[in-house]
């Protein structure tokens, strides 16, 4: 089963102190749980004092996915949030720690009839801002 990791779902680490959960007392991270308190519907929630340590955050927890699943699944954010880890992930990738040769990815968001050249289509921004500078298929992008 390929595991679909969603960069949206770690910029909940944008926040330096957080006011919502509990402090797991194994790790350094909030836990928030659902109303339901069932133990396996947790939401980690990785915070990092300002806006750099936290893309090194989010771009450790993919770098993470990546090398355990060299095949996993992405599926990738657009906007001004996400630049700060895939930045981190380039650096990772031409230091030679991580593969994406295998990874397939999935665009969270697209205009529909902008092509992939177009500045303005989230295509575009991918390939500028991540899938030019490391070796993904873009087949599988």
């Amino acid at each position: 089963m390929n595991f679909f990791f969603s960069i949206l779902h770690i910029f909940i680490i944008m926040i330096n102190e957080i006011n919502c959960g509990h402090k797991d007392k194994r790790s350094d991270h909030t836990l928030i749980r659902e109303s339901n308190k069932r133990e396996d519907n947790i939401m980690r929630v990785y915070c990092g004092k300002d806006y750099e340590e936290a893309s090194k955050i989010a771009a450790n927890l993919i770098a993470a996915q990546v090398t355990m699943k060299p095949d996993c699944v992405l599926g990738l954010a657009t906007g001004s949030t996400p630049i700060g880890t895939y930045k981190c992930l380039v650096e990772k990738f031409e230091k030679g720690d991580l593969d994406f040769s295998k990874v397939k990815s999935i665009n969270l968001d697209e205009y529909r009839g902008l092509s992939p050249e177009n500045d303005q289509s989230y295509r575009y921004f991918m390939n500028d801002n991540l899938f030019n500078h490391v070796n993904i298929d873009k087949a599988n992008t």
